[in-house]
C-alpha cells in the first residue's frame, strides 16, 4: 500500500533531516568586512538560487547570505528542531504548506515588505501584517519522453488515469511526497480532486508503475529529459526549462485537477532581528526578483 510506504518514507526523512542537522551549512561566496551577514533556508532547486542570489548581492554587496538548500521535508524539519534556537534569518522559495507548519510554531515574524499591495491578497497570509508572502505559484505537470514513449509503442499520457495504465508499469517516476514539497502537492492535488477513499485506492495503481521516488521535486523531469525514464511527473517550471533546453519531451498538464501550490517566504521571529533580513525580504518581492522567477515558465 502506498500509505505504508510514505509513512516508511517519513521514517527515512528523520534519518535524513538529522544527518542534514549534523552537517554544516551550503556557503556562498566569502565574508567581506563590515558586511551583515544572514543565514537563509531554501527549498529552491540549486540552479534556481543561484543566478537569484547572485542578482541580490549585486544589488546589495553589503549584505553577506549564505543559504542552506534541499527538500521541503528537510528544511521543515530542521526549522522546527531548532526552534527559537534558530541561527536562520529568512526562509525563502518554500511551499506555503512549509512555512504554515512554522506558523504554528510561532517561529515567523509578521512583515510587510514594501510593494506588498502588488501580491494578490490570495497569495499571502491573511494576517496584517502577513507571516509570509508567496513569490510564485506551483503546479503539477508531466514530463513526457517522446521517443522513448514511441520506442514503448506507447502513447503520451495526458492523465493521471493515463499514468494508471498497466502498459506504464516501471516507467514513471515522481517525488517522494515524505520528503519533497512537490510530492506531497501532487499527493494532496490527487486526493483533493478525487476524494479521500477513491484518492488513494488510484495513488496504490500509480504506486504499481512507479519505478522510483525521488527526493528532489525536479528529479523526475530532468529523468525523463534524459531519457532514463519516459514519464516524469514534476513541476511545470522544471518541465517547461528542460524543454526549453531542447529536450525531447512534452509538457503535458494532466487533463484532471492537478494540485498546486503557493511558494513563499517568511521573515524568521528571532530575539534579535537582523536588519538584513529585511533587506533581503524586501528585494524578494521586488520587480527585480520576480523577472528571475519568471525565468524558464514561458
Amino acid at each position: 500500500m502506498l500509505r505504508l510506504s510514505v509513512h516508511l518514507a517519513a521514517v527515512g526523512l528523520l534519518a535524513a533531516a538529522a544527518s542534514f542537522l549534523a552537517g554544516g551549512c551550503d556557503r556562498g561566496g566569502a565574508t567581506g568586512p563590515g558586511k551583515s551577514q544572514i543565514l537563509v533556508y531554501t527549498a529552491m532547486e540549486a540552479d534556481q538560487v543561484a543566478p537569484i542570489i547572485d542578482a541580490f548581492r549585486k544589488d546589495h554587496p553589503e549584505v553577506q547570505v549564505t543559504v542552506v538548500r534541499d527538500s521541503t521535508g528537510v528544511i521543515v524539519a530542521r526549522l522546527l528542531s531548532e526552534g527559537a534556537d534558530t541561527k536562520c534569518d529568512v526562509v525563502w522559495g518554500m511551499p506555503a504548506t512549509g512555512l504554515l507548519a512554522a506558523e504554528q510554531k510561532g517561529l515567523l515574524e509578521p512583515y510587510s515588505p514594501p510593494g506588498l499591495e502588488h501580491i494578490n491578497a490570495k497569495f499571502r497570509d491573511k494576517d496584517t501584517p502577513p507571516r509570509w508572502v508567496g513569490t510564485g505559484v506551483l503546479s503539477t505537470a508531466i514530463a513526457a519522453n517522446v521517443p522513448e514513449l514511441k520506442r514503448r509503442n506507447l502513447k503520451v499520457p495526458r492523465s493521471f488515469d493515463d499514468l494508471a495504465d498497466p502498459g506504464f508499469k516501471g516507467l514513471v517516476t515522481m517525488p517522494n511526497p515524505a520528503s519533497s514539497g512537490t510530492g506531497y502537492l501532487i499527493v494532496c492535488g490527487i486526493l483533493a480532486a478525487r476524494g479521500e477513499e477513491a484518492g488513494w485506492a488510484y495513488l496504490d495503481r500509480l504506486h504499481a508503475n512507479i519505478a522510483q521516488y525521488t527526493h528532489s521535486g525536479s528529479k523526475p523531469a530532468t529523468m525523463a529529459s534524459a531519457g532514463e525514464y519516459p514519464v516524469g511527473v514534476s513541476l511545470d517550471q522544471r518541465c517547461v526549462e528542460e524543454k526549453g533546453r531542447g529536450a525531447p519531451i512534452e509538457v503535458v498538464f494532466p487533463e484532471e485537477k492537478a494540485g498546486w501550490e503557493v511558494e513563499a517566504m517568511g521573515l524568521v521571529k528571532k530575539k534579535e532581528m537582523k536588519p538584513a533580513a529585511k533587506v533581503f525580504v524586501d528585494w524578494a518581492v521586488s520587480p527585480a526578483a520576480f523577472a528571475h522567477y519568471a525565468e524558464g515558465t514561458e
